[in-house]
């Protein structure tokens, strides 16, 4: 998989505008402002790709420290390119196992990453053991199309369409099939909810974006005492 990102770099954050029909950067600015962070807080970007996120932090947060952390050392590369901010760290390593100690970062968040996890429990234990207490996580991703009249439409849309765009935009086959098969197989936004209850979060809430396409879940590490 890793090898796979690498190849998409250079066109992944035009891929994905493109595939969401330019609605993704709406959902990130979202999920930052659920953070609730202060302006000079420290924020960890699990997962952070090309760094479209990180430097949305620092467009929000001029002096927030962020680290962005990605498997994908092409993705990081690019990423770093991308900014000419000081505030940031960039660090290749893996969401199942975060080089961090417990409980330092003011948030986390994470877009598209947990459908691209082999083991979601473990990427949210991980995210949860990182934070602070009383802080809070958001996660950004696309989810299943609930039972309703526009489910055959957003199916047809992610089985059929994404993959064509991604082609178009990019130029490689296998990342944009793999893409949208991931977006269909991956947990439905209410088991995504269930997991970060059941795994070191409280207050765990979502909401659903874009017909329900994608889906902003946010959650609170409990209180010390």
């Amino acid at each position: 998989m890793r090898r796979m990102f690498g190849r998409i770099a250079e066109r992944y954050e035009i891929a994905n505008s493109f595939m969401s029909l330019f609605q993704d950067g709406g959902w990130r600015r979202e999920g930052i402002r659920k953070l609730s962070v202060q302006p000079a807080d420290l924020i960890l970007d699990a997962g952070a790709g090309t760094g479209d996120i990180t430097r949305e932090i620092i467009r929000q947060y001029p002096t927030a420290k962020v680290v962005a952390v990605d498997l994908t050392s092409e993705m990081l590369q690019l990423a770093k390119a991308r900014s000419d901010s000081s505030q940031v760290s960039w660090v290749i390593a893996d969401a199942l196992a975060l080089p961090f100690k417990q409980g330092v970062f003011d948030g986390v968040i994470s877009g598209f990453l947990f459908r691209n996890l082999p083991d979601i429990t473990t990427g949210i234990k991980e995210q949860a053991r990182v934070l602070k207490p009383g802080k809070r996580l958001a996660a950004v991703d696309t989810t299943p199309p609930r039972d309703n009249i526009l489910k055959p439409f957003i199916e047809f849309y992610i089985r059929f369409i994404v993959p064509v765009i991604g082609r178009a935009v990019s130029g490689q086959d296998l990342p944009y099939d793999y893409l949208s098969e991931s977006t269909r197989k991956h947990v439905s936004a209410e088991k995504l909810a269930d997991l970060m209850c059941e795994n070191g979060l409280e207050q765990v809430s979502f909401v659903r974006r874009t017909f329900g396409a994608a889906a902003i879940h946010t959650g609170k590490k409990p209180d010390v005492g």
